[in-house]
């Protein structure tokens, strides 16, 4: 749709050229609108290099320029910020957690995000969110301390209102809510994990026990949600529109979540890679393992 094609021999070649105009275009055609909290996943180096655009600096700038043009000053943007700090801490040697200073390890996007004015963090030591908007403040307060579950963040989103996933360059497998699903479903191959650490914050550094479901460190059980994200897109769930070398994918929040947590508790495997095992032995070791750190 955003892209040219010419002839070139027998070939037919695309035309990957796209600028801002392009961007908005396929937000637009995703189902992102005016007012919108929109949860950005991002994997831009997957769409390439924007027309006149020199850098990555430049790159991010013209996406975070696309996006609040489209969403207006009434919609607010979410980006991952996952840094994963608490989850290298042990009670002798806990690691603070700083959402001023702590860099994110979800790519470039989020970090250049991070810096910008007016961007806040939510204080999650383990997979935090930025977020540039109205709403996240209200989002981003009084967190539980946990990740997942009741009143954490991404059950807060399920019900908030004119909330989308927006993909720019990933596929529809990236899920932002999956291992909440997976914690309400009680997946086999994932346990819940208690974890120690410090937090800084205005009035200074809050040490805290962190509930975290972590995967069973088997093959079969790293996290693999392409067969669910297939089965969206089949659904009609995701909407989707070319840009660059790649494209767009778009939903509803809460009508993936719902699909999502269907699907997990009819298949709990479903996202794992598999197959199905025995992992009951083997989370008892990691617990008695952990116990000893």
């Amino acid at each position: 749709m955003f892209s040219k094609w010419s002839w070139q021999g027998s070939c037919i070649m695309r035309n990957y050229s796209y600028d801002i105009s392009h961007i908005k275009n396929a937000l637009s055609d995703v189902g992102l609108r005016q007012g919108d909290t929109a949860y950005f996943s991002t994997g831009l180096g997957f769409i390439g290099p924007a027309d006149d655009i020199q850098n990555q600096g430049e790159l991010n700038q013209l996406y975070l320029r696309a996006m609040r043009q489209i969403i207006g000053n009434e919609g607010t943007i979410l980006i991952p910020a996952y840094s994963y700090s608490i989850g290298k801490s042990t009670r002798q040697t806990p690691i603070v957690f700083d959402p001023l200073t702590t860099p994110a390890e979800a790519g470039p996007f989020p970090d250049y995000f991070l810096k910008q004015k007016g961007v806040i963090r939510s204080h999650d030591p383990m997979v935090s969110m930025a977020g540039l908007g109205p709403s996240a403040g209200i989002l981003f307060k009084d967190l539980p301390p946990t990740s997942y579950g009741a009143d954490s963040l991404y059950a807060r989103l399920v019900d908030f209102h004119n909330t989308k996933c927006i993909n720019l360059g990933l596929g529809p497998n990236w899920i932002p809510f999956l291992h909440h699903a997976d914690w309400l479903a009680k997946v086999p191959f994932r346990y819940d994990k208690n974890f120690y650490g410090g937090i800084k914050r205005v009035e200074g550094i809050e040490y805290v026990n962190w509930h975290y479901s972590v995967a069973v460190q088997k093959e079969e059980c790293r996290a693999d949600a392409h067969e669910l994200g297939q089965m969206a897109l089949d659904q009609g769930i995701w909407a989707y529109a070319t840009l660059g070398r790649g494209g767009v994918y778009g939903c509803e929040y809460n009508k993936l979540f719902d699909f999502v947590l269907d699907s997990i508790k009819k298949d709990p495997w479903l996202t794992a890679k598999g197959p199905a095992c025995d992992v009951d032995e083997k989370i008892r070791e990691e617990k008695a393992k952990s116990m000893l750190v």
